[in-house]
């Protein structure tokens, strides 16, 4: 119930960012991608409930909330850069994408073992290497 909350709020941020940049109607291929995307979270958490109850049962797995937990938290990071978009100067999803990218490249510097430098990751505005144009 709470990953498919998660998601619907983010079709309704996704779709006010949408509006602001002049898309004004709703297109079927991205209806469809919604309910697909509510289709695999279930499945995913089902099957994560599965494992813990059928299949892992000799210990605390955890399996459905870690499940829910990365599909909450995936839409959340959504979320973050919807309302960036949508309120640029909003100071509180500065500070969480400040803090929540620190977290995540410390974690990726962990488990991968290299330096991540952020600045690697951003596109460039003064570079036009990517535009395809004659």
């Amino acid at each position: 119930m709470a990953a498919t909350s998660f998601i619907l709020i983010d079709v309704i941020l996704g779709y006010k960012v949408s509006r602001k940049y002049g898309h004004k109607h709703i297109e079927s291929y991205k209806l469809w991608k919604t309910i697909n995307k509510v289709f695999e979270a279930t499945l995913l958490i089902v099957g994560a409930y599965v494992i813990d109850t059928h299949i892992v049962t000799s210990l605390n797995l955890h399996a459905v909330e870690f499940v829910s937990g990365m599909i909450c938290g995936t839409e959340f990071i959504s979320w973050l850069e919807s309302m960036k978009d949508l309120h640029p100067d909003c100071k509180i999803c500065k500070v969480l994408e400040k803090v929540l990218g620190k977290v995540i490249k410390a974690k990726g510097e962990k488990y991968l073992g290299v330096d991540l430098d952020i600045k690697d990751f951003k596109p460039n505005n003064n570079d036009n290497s990517n535009n395809i144009s004659s």
